[in-house]
């Protein structure tokens, strides 16, 4: 066998040996991790009274109050992760006046009219001793805020419209 093989076969039995420690550690007593990731998601609500929360962006269009839609993901142009990290901002922050307008912007592409309010709905699912039902929590208004008309085209769509 040549140096740079058995230098190769090596290095793959050290990494997989690695992962082994990692998946399954001596005595099974620490969390089970999947092989060199520690995130949170992976972490989450597995034990009784654990919860998770379910945070969805709503906005009521000008010219159909009480009428809101909700905003897919799929619907805004950019990455997921970027959409959910703005809504967790805009969900915490005391004073949400730039992250609002980005959002409202961003909002006005989706639904292709201005809307006139945006809330943040969120579903808190708990784990119970039978698992956890979706059907058996309500989604509530955690947020809200009123939009002033689009600064950048100044005024508001007519009834309709669509940009």
């Amino acid at each position: 066998m040549t140096f740079r093989k058995a230098f190769a076969v090596t290095a793959v039995a050290v990494v997989l040996g690695f992962q082994a420690w990692t998946i399954f550690p001596p005595g099974w007593g620490r969390p089970h991790y999947w092989p060199f990731v520690d995130y949170p998601m992976y972490s989450g609500a597995y034990h009784e009274g654990d919860s998770v929360v379910h945070r969805e962006l709503r906005a009521t269009p000008c010219g159909a109050p009480g009428a809101p839609v909700t905003l897919d993901i799929d619907s805004f142009p950019m990455e997921p992760w970027r959409l959910w990290s703005m809504i967790d901002r805009l969900a915490a922050s005391p004073a949400p006046a730039p992250i609002l307008d980005t959002v409202g912007r961003l909002t006005r592409s989706a639904i292709h009219r201005n809307p006139c309010a945006l809330a943040i709905w969120q579903q808190v699912v708990v784990v119970r001793r039978q698992g956890v039902r979706l059907d058996d929590t309500t989604w509530r208004q955690f947020r809200a805020w009123p939009l002033g008309p689009d600064s950048a085209r100044g005024g508001v769509s007519p009834p309709g419209e669509r940009r």
